[in-house]
């Protein structure tokens, strides 16, 4: 069954992000590296569309966070819904703009294999 996209909360280090339009969570992970134990340096990346950076500055940049995307569901009886929920890895900012239309602005996360690890910078 379809989950309607309304609704949908973006968090980043407990931090609300705001005027996100789209979401693209891509966990193709590159290949087993491990011989004994099964890990991979890639293990995937998400990228949020919006029209704002209020809530993500530049000093964020680097920094290791939690990220959490959830929605409300009609079909689950109105509850929360957990989309993605993983330590992620603040990677870079891309800035886009059409002649006569609004600035938009891409934040790409680089996700990590562990939970609540604490940030390096």
């Amino acid at each position: 069954m379809a989950i309607p996209c309304q609704g949908v909360t973006f968090t980043w280090g407990g931090q609300t992000l705001s005027e996100v339009q789209e979401l693209e969570v891509d966990l193709q992970r590159g290949l087993p590296l491990g011989r004994t134990v099964i890990w991979t340096a890639s293990p995937g990346e998400v990228r949020l569309l919006g029209f704002s950076i209020a809530n993500l500055p530049d000093s964020e940049y680097g920094k290791r966070k939690r990220l959490t995307i959830q929605c409300m569901s009609a079909t689950a009886g109105g509850s929360l819904v957990t989309l993605f929920d993983a330590d992620c890895i603040y990677r870079d900012t891309n800035t886009r703009a059409n002649a006569n239309d609004a600035v938009r602005f891409a934040h790409t996360f680089m996700v990590m294999d562990t939970l609540d690890a604490p940030s390096n910078p």
